[in-house]
C-alpha cells in the first residue's frame, strides 16, 4: 500500500514553477530521502505532503483516499511534520 500518491501536481509562485510532478508514489513503512539543490521544490513538496499547502493543479491521495480541501481529522492525526524553522520555541537545541 502507498502512503502518498501524487498525480499531475503543479505548484507555482507567481511566474515561477516551483514543483512539477507527473507521478510519485511513496510507500508505507519505508524511509524516503528527499535531496536536491536550493530552489528544487523540496520544502514545497514537504508542505504539500503535510497538507500545509495545496497544489494549484493535480491530485494527492493519502492512504488511498483522495484529499480535496480540508483534511479529515482521522487522517490529519496520522501525519507528523517538523518544519525547518521552529514556531513554538526559538533558538537551538543547545
Amino acid at each position: 500500500m502507498s502512503a502518498y500518491q501524487l498525480d499531475q501536481v503543479r505548484v507555482q509562485y507567481g511566474e515561477t514553477e516551483a514543483l512539477a510532478i507527473d507521478h510519485l508514489t511513496l510507500p508505507t513503512n519505508q524511509s524516503t530521502a528527499l535531496l536536491g539543490e536550493n530552489g528544487a521544490g523540496k520544502s514545497t513538496l514537504m508542505n504539500l505532503l503535510a497538507f500545509v499547502e495545496t497544489p494549484q493543479q493535480g491530485d494527492i491521495r493519502l492512504l488511498q483516499q483522495p484529499v480535496d480541501g480540508k483534511l479529515p481529522a482521522a487522517l490529519r492525526r496520522r501525519i507528523g511534520y517538523v518544519t525547518q524553522q521552529p514556531y513554538l520555541l526559538h533558538g537551538t537545541v543547545e
